[in-house]
């Protein structure tokens, strides 16, 4: 019986993901207050599915945010709970900010990244950085 290498197995319990969101219609800007609903929003989803908001930016048309969340959940499926739930709520708390008729928030289009845990020793730092290389 001949010795070969055995096999490795990697068991991944949770991945983090560098996600960007961008606003459908440029009549909408985000402020201080549709943002705050939005990372809420975004928290809630991740304290449901078993996840953790690592860290969250906004710019007036797009946001930015790490995840860690678990493996068994695929990033589309993520990414359609976050919509919902901040399409939702920007419904129901911001008045003015997104009729009940509208329905549609974001595009349908997103940005998403695997992310090494060992780079979020300074994640903000990481995300300007990976701003600055899509210009």
């Amino acid at each position: 019986m001949s010795r070969g290498f055995k096999d490795r197995r990697f068991v991944v319990s949770y991945l983090y993901t560098y996600l960007v969101f961008y606003i459908l219609n440029d009549a909408h800007k985000l402020d201080d207050t549709t943002q705050a609903i939005i990372k809420e929003a975004i928290f809630r989803v991740c304290d449901l599915n078993g996840g953790q908001l690592i860290i969250f930016e906004y710019e007036p048309h797009c946001i930015n945010f790490i995840v860690r969340y678990p493996a068994t959940i695929s990033v589309s499926s993520l990414v359609n709970r976050f919509k919902s739930a901040s399409t939702n709520a920007l419904k129901r708390e911001a008045s003015g900010m997104l009729s009940v008729d509208e329905g549609v928030f974001w595009s349908a289009s997103y940005a998403a990244y695997s992310v090494d845990p060992t780079c979020l020793k300074n994640p903000s730092e990481m995300l300007n950085a990976r701003t600055i290389s899509q210009l």
